[in-house]
């Protein structure tokens, strides 16, 4: 019962954003060559506040050489209702030969693109749009993408020589940021501009009047 109630505690504080880094996260390495496309949502449960994702060399390697994008797929899931964030703390892929990171706005690989500016394709299998070098996956701000809908999809592709650090990332909830303050009517400053007006406003129709 007290792990129970431990658990639902600790998900109930990852919903609400307050739980400590470290202790409602999970690592996810991307897949390479699994043919099967890896799903990980988050607040699905205990350690899913948010996602550590990285290339399939983890933390510590770089990526394996010979990844095809078709089989190598990962996608991010939200609840209906809500978006992803993914903020990249890190990005290195080859970029003389195009090793790339395509990123899908949706739950799918037929999802629109979030493109790069690589008009052409690599030189050897990877295809136009994907992104590489050190210029992180972006649309919403240097590092940054943001999900329109409750889904993102990254898929990847190498070629068969040379691999680099690949990526770090942190994907989560995207909490859009609160709206511009409108000041309080009982604002001291806002009841002295307002007195101002409506005396100013009372002098003119005087003015008027007795003209």
């Amino acid at each position: 019962m007290r792990h129970s109630f431990r658990h639902s505690f600790v998900a109930a504080l990852a919903c609400l954003g307050l739980v400590p880094p470290g202790t409602a996260q999970t690592v996810v390495d991307h897949p390479y060559d699994t043919g099967v496309v890896a799903t990980h949502t988050l607040h699905s449960g205990p350690n899913t506040a948010f996602f550590d994702y990285h290339d399939n060399g983890g933390s510590a390697a770089n990526y394996s050489n010979s990844a095809v994008a078709a089989t190598s797929v990962v996608t991010f899931v939200a609840a209906p209702g809500q978006r992803i964030k993914v903020t990249f703390s890190a990005f290195q892929t080859e970029t003389a030969f195009a090793d790339r990171l395509f990123v899908y706005d949706g739950a799918d690989t037929s999802a629109l693109i979030i493109p790069s500016a690589n008009a052409a394709p690599g030189a050897f299998s990877c295809a136009a749009l994907g992104w590489d070098g050190t210029l992180a996956p972006n649309n919403a701000g240097a590092n940054t993408l943001v999900s329109s809908g409750n889904s993102l999809t990254f898929a990847f592709c190498s070629d068969s020589s040379m691999n680099f650090a690949g990526w770090a990332a942190r994907v989560e909830v995207y909490v859009p940021p609160p709206p511009a303050s409108v000041p309080a009517l009982n604002d001291p400053a806002i009841a002295a501009l307002a007195l101002l007006l409506a005396l100013g406003a009372l002098a003119a129709l005087r003015r008027r009047g007795s003209g």
